[in-house]
């Protein structure tokens, strides 16, 4: 039961894992994961009861579907592995929502329905010794192992796993693991009958077999090292990092125009988001860091001492290279500035970086800064925890005088009470005295600045930028180009998020649902697959 309660455990986090790339991070993805697993483990404690209660259920037969049930759950995992790179990156594109439960239903239910029949199962063969004399039949016992084995399951998942090896080659080690006890049960019990220790031999031969294969064909299951095609460009994998926090991608891709012409460009994606592009000459694709930039600039004429939180591929810091000015980079992944400097052309001689979550460099540096970028994104949005009145008030503190906080928010500006953007907008002015938005003017959700003073003095001036491809010189120009119209009186009227009452998440499951479903239709399967 140890090992079973492990496995169970382990394969509710990975769930989130593989699931995270197609559908995102929201209450949706979470709800459809703790449900199918808490019905999941109800019908197999019904099964295993109703098995234990068959006419005729010798003490042969309950060993031999003790050891059958892991097996079965074995093959299914495996079973899991080779379809989920094809098919939930179908249903993601079909409804995301209903998506999500039907791909947790698929990935999780037969294996933890089999692994939660094993506990009445064991608590009926205890209950066959004749030296057991409990009032509860053996029960506490066997729930207490198996709740120390989620415990060992989770941990072991947690730090060796997940950062270890890819979600494909975690669920197969799972699978491995279920798969080696109907081959141990038939070797140590002797009193099986013989027609039961075969099959269980056969059983434990079926998922060694399956898992292998798999195994030497996950590359190809995964199209990890053959070029796609996808609308009309060409991806190719160049790296794959997973981490405790996330999966990192590098890819490559080619566009060809109708002239026979051809265009290159780079991706940094984490769970299936783009977070940089770059193209072949090192200049970013993306109007985000031009954006950000022109910004900055505009509200700051002379910044010295920066602070950059999120570095990706490092597009941002690539355009703040002026003489005497010293960056301070934040980034929670700890391969992000290798990946920049090899893939993205990242360099920058006064820079320091820091791999730390970004709540905590800010509550806890000494430093002060003219300007401090907020470009961070756990998938779709900024995590919510860094979306907090007391967040930004440690902000506030790392401002110098005449300091400015720029944000980059993926939002839709709606002039709506209670919106997303518009409770953001009320957070920042219970510590900023003044803030301005600016976007491209477009309806719908998309990447929305934010400049907030500490003071009254806001001002922006247009600053001249150089180096800016053709591609982005209208976005610019239309997103700086004035400070769009806010319903400041609705504004006043929207909640505020607080760390102890924080609605972001639960507010931006909409908008973020649609950013979701555009991204899995412009990138091919195995950006999601890992």
């Amino acid at each position: 039961m140890f090992c079973s309660g492990a496995a169970a455990l382990s394969l509710e986090l990975l769930a989130s894992r593989v699931l995270t790339p197609y559908f995102g991070v929201s209450l949706y993805i979470w709800s459809g994961i703790l449900s199918i697993t808490l019905i999941s483990l109800a019908a197999g404690y019904w099964l295993g009861g109703r098995l234990t209660h068959s006419d005729g259920m010798s003490s042969s037969s309950l060993k031999y579907y003790f050891g059958l049930l892991p097996g079965i759950a074995s093959i299914c995992l495996t079973l899991v592995c080779v379809v989920y790179p094809f098919l939930f990156w179908k249903l993601a594109t079909l409804h995301l929502i209903a998506g999500s439960f039907i791909a947790s239903s698929l990935m999780l239910m037969i294996p933890l329905v089999a692994i939660a029949a094993m506990n009445p199962l064991l608590v009926a063969l205890v209950g066959t010794v004749p030296s057991v004399k409990r009032g509860d039949a053996g029960a506490g016992n066997v729930f207490f192992i198996s709740t120390v084995g989620s415990v060992f399951g989770v941990n072991v998942t947690a730090f060796i796993l997940i950062p270890g090896t890819s979600n494909f080659k975690s669920l197969l080690c799972v699978a491995i693991f279920l798969g080696i006890f109907p081959g141990l049960l038939s070797v140590l019990e002797k009193k099986l009958k013989p027609v039961f220790r075969r099959r269980l031999q056969a059983s434990f031969l079926t998922s060694m077999i399956f898992c292998t294969l798999v195994f030497l064909l996950s590359d190809r299951i995964l199209s990890r090292h053959q070029a796609v095609v996808h609308n009309n460009s060409t991806f190719e994998l160049l790296e794959e990092v997973p981490s405790f926090h996330t999966d990192v991608k590098v890819l490559k891709k080619v566009t060809k125009f109708d002239d026979g012409s051809s265009q290159v460009f780079y991706y940094y994606t984490t769970f299936g988001l783009v977070q940089s592009r770059v193209l072949e000459n090192g200049s970013s694709a993306s109007a985000f860091p031009y954006c950000l930039e022109a910004i900055g600039r505009g509200v700051h004429d002379r910044p010295r001492d920066l602070l950059i939180l999120g570095l990706a591929g490092g597009t941002l810091p690539m355009r703040l290279q002026d003489p005497g000015m010293k960056l301070d980079i934040v980034d929670i992944e700890p391969e992000a500035s290798r990946l920049a400097s090899q893939y993205f052309y990242f360099s920058h001689p006064r820079a320091e970086i820091y791999t730390m979550d970004a709540r905590v460099f800010v509550r806890e540096t000494q430093n002060t800064y003219d300007l401090v970028f907020f470009d961070l994104f756990g998938m779709e949005s900024a995590p919510d925890h860094l979306m907090t009145k007391e967040f930004f008030q440690d902000t506030l503190r790392l401002l110098n005088p005449g300091g400015r906080l720029v944000m980059n928010t993926i939002e839709n500006p709606q002039p709506k009470r209670n919106s997303p953007h518009y409770c953001l907008l009320n957070t920042l002015l219970e510590v900023y005295a003044k803030l301005m938005v600016f976007h491209d003017g477009t309806p719908g959700v998309k990447n929305v600045f934010i400049a907030a003073s500490p003071d009254e003095n806001l001002e922006y001036n247009v600053p001249s930028l150089v180096n800016i491809p053709n591609p982005i010189h209208s976005i610019l120009s239309k997103t700086i180009e004035a400070d769009k119209k806010v319903r400041w009186d609705l504004v006043r009227q929207s909640l505020i998020f607080t760390d102890d009452f924080n609605q972001y998440a639960v507010l931006k499951s909409d908008d973020l649902l649609i950013r979701r479903r555009e991204n899995i239709r412009s990138l091919p399967r195995m950006v999601f697959s890992n």
